[in-house]
């Protein structure tokens, strides 16, 4: 993921001090594409993600690309699990030979968290009269199962004229 870091990074507005990111989206491909990949890991850790693209007609003037992902996972502390889910469709069409119209968007649900905030020194590595608390403690609420859902929509233009000037 390309980052912007020191004096070029302010030529953006304010940003934080570890630069500014540029997100790129994938692109369609004129030529058929698909890829599956599957992950597994500790504590039920599993995502899974599919990678499709390829041309919609016959003369490829008419591209499209389609990522989704899906994962899930638990932890050390107790009462924890995450689902995630995220689609990102991109639909890309030639109007000419100096013109292209892409379409992209993004839509992602994510649970909102509102942390652990960690356990208190007595207890864990120090003495406390009312005995040990394992650190597998999760302090947090139980009871708060919330999602957020985020949608984001583009639209580019992209007009070449005279072989150099490129209008986005």
């Amino acid at each position: 993921m390309p980052k912007s870091k020191g004096p070029a990074s302010v030529l953006y507005g304010q940003g934080s001090l570890g630069g500014v990111i540029n997100y790129v989206t994938k692109q369609p491909l004129s030529e058929p594409y698909y890829a599956a990949k599957v992950s597994a890991g500790s504590f039920n850790f599993y995502r899974g993600a599919i990678d499709l693209s390829g041309p919609l007609n016959p003369s490829k003037t008419v591209l499209y690309r389609l990522n989704l992902a899906a994962q899930t996972t638990e932890s050390f502390l107790d009462f924890y699990n995450e689902q995630k889910y995220f689609v990102a469709p991109v639909l890309s069409w030639q109007l000419g030979n100096r013109t292209k119209i892409t379409f992209s968007a993004e839509y992602q649900v994510r649970p909102q968290k509102f942390g652990q905030q960690g356990l208190s020194a007595e207890g864990t590595v120090l003495p406390n009269p009312n005995g040990q608390i394992p650190r597998d403690r999760n302090v947090s609420s139980i009871l708060i199962t919330k999602s957020e859902a985020i949608a984001t929509f583009r639209q580019f233009l992209y007009v070449i004229m005279r072989d150099r000037l490129v209008i986005k």
